[in-house]
């Protein structure tokens, strides 16, 4: 699993990998990629973006981090408020199920609520406390 210093404070996974590079632009027009790694790096620069805020309007320490095992599972985004894993979030362009990756990290973090993200997604899901939504939809109740 890859993730940051802070995170691994809170887990404890067979796997463990520390300080896989992963990057992303706040100009998504110079992302180069397919349209999954613009819809990724449009949804970090959301979540970033609701971190800062969080950051500026109530002093607490914030990060974002992502999650990847030595299986290769992986879930896109973990955001961080005060150390603290605040849910797990995975993009997809298209999908009709859920991600395996959600569910075998979730186990480790307890009651958090996970998130899929889908660019062309046709009906919202739920199963447990974990939900599928549209990208735009996401975006916009983040």
């Amino acid at each position: 699993m890859s993730l940051g210093a802070d995170v691994a404070d809170h887990i404890s996974a067979p796997g463990l990998l520390k300080n896989s590079p992963s990057a992303h632009l706040y100009d998504t027009g110079a992302v180069i990629g397919d349209h999954g790694a613009r819809l990724e790096n449009a949804v970090a620069c959301a979540l970033l973006k609701k971190l800062h805020f969080i950051e500026d309007t109530t002093g607490s320490q914030v990060a974002l981090h992502y999650l990847r095992d030595k299986e290769k599972h992986e879930v896109d985004f973990i955001p961080l408020i005060d150390k603290l894993p605040t849910m797990l979030i995975d993009v997809k362009m298209s999908a009709n199920r859920f991600s395996p990756s959600l569910f075998k990290f979730r186990k480790y973090f307890g009651n958090i609520k996970t998130y899929q993200i889908v660019f062309d997604l046709k009906r919202r899901r739920g199963k447990d406390d974990s939900r599928m939504l549209p990208a735009h939809e996401f975006s916009v109740n983040i």
